[in-house]
């Protein structure tokens, strides 16, 4: 059975959270200059893991096992939210190192591969998901070129500030891969309360309410038409608290975001 080294996958995420240290957290937004170098940092640890290490055009980071002959795909996403906290995504991401370190000092796991990737973007500093919808061919060229920070900055010229513009995007290989395999720090206190060690997330899912546009100065007969897609959404949140659980019989928990207007 492989064997994981619980003192380095701290020592790592320790080291992970210095790119872009703040206070008892992390600010490492997506392409900023400690997203980028902590993105080469990762390519160097899969490198000495005995993977293939590239960063595709999106900012992905793969650390690809080439001797195996089937793979299991393990990672997350290694940018931060705005001052957020050191082990969101990025325990994930070490994981996956990890895992791919013990899987190959283990010789009853020959032939069984770990890839493992720090996706890009996933926290939408740019885009949804930029990185795994890139991986996936879930995102287009026009919605890539449409694409803006919250600051403004095109997505296109924060990748070529980055050093990732002139590189090719990956794109999956569904014969290569029985599944893929994403650890996550808990977004709640049910593990830690209940004294279980580790638990998994059946099913996620999100929902967003639409409306229609329209100049605040309309004349009244056409104000019927106009929708204000922020009020079902904080009608609905503000019926519930920030986790709330679905049912009694359910684990399922709810959790209400921020309007973009």
């Amino acid at each position: 059975m492989p064997k994981t080294d619980g003192a380095r996958v701290v020592a790592d995420l320790k080291r992970l959270a210095e790119f872009g240290r703040y206070k008892s957290g992390v600010h490492r937004p997506t392409y900023s200059p400690d997203d980028v170098a902590s993105r080469h940092w990762l390519a160097d640890r899969f490198a000495e893991a005995g993977l293939v290490p590239a960063i595709d055009g999106i900012g992905n980071v793969f650390g690809r096992n080439e001797r195996a002959r089937r793979h299991l795909l393990v990672g997350s996403h290694s940018e931060t939210q705005p001052y957020g906290g050191w082990l969101d995504g990025a325990l994930g991401v070490i994981y996956a190192l990890e895992v791919a370190r013990a899987f190959a000092a283990d010789p009853d796991c020959a032939g069984l591969g770990i890839d493992a990737v720090a996706w890009a973007d996933e926290e939408g500093h740019y885009g949804q998901m930029l990185g795994s919808r890139s991986f996936t061919g879930a995102i287009g060229e026009d919605e890539l070129a449409a694409c803006k920070s919250r600051d403004g900055v095109p997505l296109a010229d924060a990748l070529r500030t980055a050093g990732f513009a002139d590189r090719a995007r990956a794109e999956v290989d569904p014969a290569r891969y029985i599944g893929y395999l994403e650890a996550h720090i808990e977004q709640g206190d049910t593990l830690d309360s209940t004294g279980l060690r580790i638990g998994s997330s059946r099913r996620s899912s999100a929902s967003a309410t639409t409306g229609s546009a329209s100049s605040a100065s309309r004349t009244m007969p056409a104000r019927p038409r106009w929708r204000d897609a922020r009020m079902p959404a904080w009608r609905w949140c503000g019926s519930r608290p920030a986790f709330t659980t679905v049912s009694p019989s359910s684990p399922a928990r709810a959790r209400c975001g921020r309007s973009g207007a």
